[in-house]
């Protein structure tokens, strides 16, 4: 019987040389297609069933690719849309756990966001921004 899953495991093996592979935006589309069949699972909602297959082949076309440099190019443009959102989360992440001790602002010029100590309330400070150099007040 072990021999039987160790030839299974070197045909396998055999098959992916030279293919693409599992990637970060793979396993992002699997877990999509998993959301979208259970969804399709509750009354009325079975289309999700046909968009989770679909998900699904996308997910192994990729895999099974031998065109490394496409798959290369969707994998850099999904991280690049997965950073900018998990910037903006974790600057609000920041922003919470540093409420007490700084404050941030936005500079109206750039749209820069800016950390400051926290000041004593009622005050208004002048605040330089380090992105534009643009100077600007904020009453606290």
């Amino acid at each position: 019987m072990r021999n039987f899953f160790e030839n299974l495991s070197y045909k396998f093996q055999g098959l992916m040389r030279d293919r693409y592979g599992v990637d970060q935006l793979s396993k992002t589309l699997n877990i999509a297609a998993l959301v979208f069949i259970i969804l399709s699972l509750f009354g009325p909602l079975g289309f999700f069933r046909y968009i989770a297959l679909a998900v699904l082949i996308w997910s192994l076309v990729r895999s099974f690719s031998k065109n490394k440099a496409a798959r290369v190019r969707e994998l850099e443009a999904y991280l690049r849309i997965t950073k900018s959102v998990t910037d903006k989360f974790n600057l609000v992440k920041r922003m919470i756990k540093e409420r007490n001790t700084h404050l941030y602002c936005k500079c109206p010029n750039c749209k820069a966001m800016v950390r400051i100590s926290k000041p004593p309330k009622g005050k208004t400070i002048r605040i330089n921004c380090p992105k534009c150099k643009n100077s600007f007040e904020k009453r606290t």
